[in-house]
């Protein structure tokens, strides 16, 4: 807008930035609620029930991915003590909200580990 930073002119355009912004975003989403509501149906379809179904675990294992790429040495050590775990008890399947956690733990004590002899 050729205006100098911290004027009076440029604190003005930035509040109108920020409100037509802000009223976009609200348009946006009202316009989302109204298609969701003619869509439904069709996410409904008993076809898409196992994609909802799966978004977790490929949400999961999309930044699982990203993650073991950048460090792999330090994401061995939960992903073999997951894959135990479930071979050994199946059950726990069900408990991921809990293991998350855990593997999270091991893989902050196994990078401590390799980090103190020197691996990483």
């Amino acid at each position: 807008m050729k205006v100098e930073a911290g004027t009076e002119e440029s604190e003005v355009i930035s509040t109108i930035a920020i409100a037509i912004s802000s009223i976009v975003t609200t348009l946006i989403i009202t316009l989302g609620v109204f298609l969701l509501f003619w869509i439904r149906p069709i996410l409904e379809a008993p076809v898409l029930i196992p994609a909802f179904a799966n978004i977790l675990p490929s949400l999961f294992g999309a930044l699982g991915v990203v993650m073991i790429s950048r460090g792999w040495k330090i994401a061995v050590a939960p992903i073999v003590f997951m894959l135990l775990l479930f071979i050994l008890v199946p059950g726990l399947a069900s408990a991921v909200g809990v293991l998350v956690p855990a593997g999270v733990v091991i893989a902050i004590i196994s990078a401590r580990l390799l980090y103190k002899k020197g691996w990483l």
